[in-house]
């Protein structure tokens, strides 16, 4: 993630999404990831991270988060389309990941998210899923909101507390992590 410019980890000292790209090396090149089989939705190069690790029995769900400052302050009353493309990828049998979560979603905010540790972030999504999502094959996910703050950071991840996520698994035998890839970011009026 620190190779993304204008993108970081919520300034954790324990969460570490990732970046993969077509050039990279040891585990950060692309298709085939330590998570997944998986080629760009556009371009180069794309994002990953961890939005929810299962630990031990009985302790809370480690999370990461990715955020972008936008060159801007949105304008408060604009209705902005924001676009990306999704996906799991084809998990690698050496892979812990293989779990689906509901809630995946998009938070803005005025001032630059900090997550203390692997903890949840007490932002409110303006876009999740309200399902468990999960799918190899890139979609495109769009949708519209009206700006109603001059927001400057966009938050990706899951926002919902621990004892309110449907978590399933869809591939492996005993996955601990709800993986996913992120590419293409594009918003506008």
């Amino acid at each position: 993630w620190h190779l993304l410019p204008g993108w970081n980890n919520a300034f954790s000292g324990l969460s570490s999404p990732d970046f993969f790209h077509l050039d990279g090396t040891l585990g950060g090149d692309l298709p085939e990831t330590p998570v997944a089989m998986v080629p760009p939705f556009e371009g180069r190069g794309i994002a990953g991270l961890a939005v929810i690790k299962r630990n031990g029995a009985g302790e809370p769900l480690s999370r990461e988060y990715l955020v972008q400052e936008f060159s801007a302050p949105l304008v408060v009353g604009t209705e902005y389309r924001l676009s990306f493309g999704m996906t799991n990828g084809v998990r690698l049998s050496t892979s812990l990941s293989g779990l689906a979560v509901d809630g995946v979603g998009i938070a803005l905010s005025e001032d630059q998210p900090v997550q203390f540790g692997d903890g949840l972030l007490d932002l409110s999504p303006v876009f999740d899923f309200p399902y468990a999502r999960y799918d190899e094959d890139w979609e495109q996910v769009s949708f519209s909101f009206v700006a109603d703050q001059p927001h400057r950071f966009m938050t990706i991840g899951v926002f919902l507390p621990d004892d309110a996520l449907e978590v399933e698994v869809q591939s492996g035998s005993n996955p601990s992590l709800a993986y996913y890839f992120f590419d293409d970011f594009t918003m506008g009026p």
